[in-house]
């Protein structure tokens, strides 16, 4: 995801590599609906280095020294009221600041590129587009007390109109500070040309997706120095994980033997080592020296369970 900040809103690209290396990508804005003065941006959080942009032929055109940022404040959205963008352990999140008596009714997100919006049964918002939802996570809502305490409160997205979205606070105390955070999250297609399922997922620290499932697509997104990047049977078990931002796979391995093999759930170590577990009808499931059992134990048309775990780069069996 690429994100530009505008003086009216940001504008951020989701894009998805395709089977022929070419990209297919959304453009999506969430444009500031508001009266009064425009808002003014300012950098928070002075990064150390600088940033040089030699753009075209035209040295007028040109950067230099540009300083980097931890994050973008937008102060002055409404009266009262200011929003904070940053990235989170790859994720792109948002705070909107409210001093006391601020109302919370005049910040209203008008959504340009989607094709609609809708809420999840957990309160999440999903801005639909031509390459799938992008979710907005439930909001974490809080008053800022004195002295720098948290007090949680209940806050919860509400659509205003087919491309327009705003919160509510039912519990707020208008005589305390109140800060909104919600989170953008990612939503990508994960396979082949073929049947793809996906049976376990887990997170790690930094926000990195490990998926673990069954797939037949010969096409099954692999990755070079992984451990396994051949369909060998009609279902082979997968190991993916992708980046914290959802944009790039990490790794991505086929797991398994010639015969029928299945993921059904994993566990991550501290280390990133992923550990797989499933079953199998392979004989020449892969096993390694001084494991528990390397030999398959049932015949046609029964199964083995097995256990597996991956190097943290997911190119070796420990």
């Amino acid at each position: 995801m690429v994100a530009r900040f505008e003086e009216e809103g940001i504008v951020f690209q989701v894009v998805r590599p395709e089977e022929d290396g070419a990209t297919r990508g959304v453009v999506v804005r969430l444009a500031l609906e508001r009266r009064g003065a425009p808002a003014t941006l300012e950098g928070e959080g002075r990064q150390p280095g600088s940033h040089n942009f030699f753009l075209g032929n035209d040295p007028a055109g040109w950067r230099t020294d540009v300083p980097g940022y931890a994050s973008v404040l937008y102060r002055g959205i409404g009266e009262g009221i200011d929003l904070r963008w940053r990235e989170e352990m790859g994720r792109l999140e948002y705070d909107l600041l409210l001093s006391p008596d601020a109302d919370l009714g005049r910040v209203v997100f008008r959504c340009e590129g989607t094709e609609g919006l809708g809420l999840e049964p957990d309160g999440a918002l999903t801005m639909k587009t031509a390459l799938g939802p992008i979710r907005q996570s439930p909001p974490a809502s809080w008053h800022a007390l004195p002295g720098g305490e948290r007090r949680p409160i209940e806050a919860r997205f509400r659509i205003v109109g087919p491309d327009r979205f705003g919160f509510e606070a039912p519990g707020r105390d208008p005589t305390l500070p109140l800060v909104i955070d919600p989170g953008l999250l990612y939503s990508t297609f994960l396979g082949g040309s073929s049947n793809d399922d996906a049976f376990a997922v887990a997170i790690d620290a930094s926000g990195s997706a490990t998926v673990a499932g069954q797939t037949v697509s010969l096409n099954f997104p692999t990755t070079p120095g992984a451990y396994d990047t051949t369909l060998l049977f009609l279902y082979d078990a997968y190991v993916t994980r992708l980046s914290p931002s959802g944009g790039s796979l990490v790794y991505s391995t086929f797991l398994g033997g010639f015969d029928l093999d299945v993921a059904y759930s994993l566990a991550l170590e501290p280390s990133g080592a992923a550990t797989v577990a499933g079953r199998t009808r392979a004989s020449d499931f892969p096993t390694t020296a001084g494991a528990y059992d390397t030999s398959i134990n049932s015949s046609l048309p029964y199964w083995d369970a097995f256990v597996a775990r991956l190097s943290p780069s997911g190119g070796s069996l420990l």
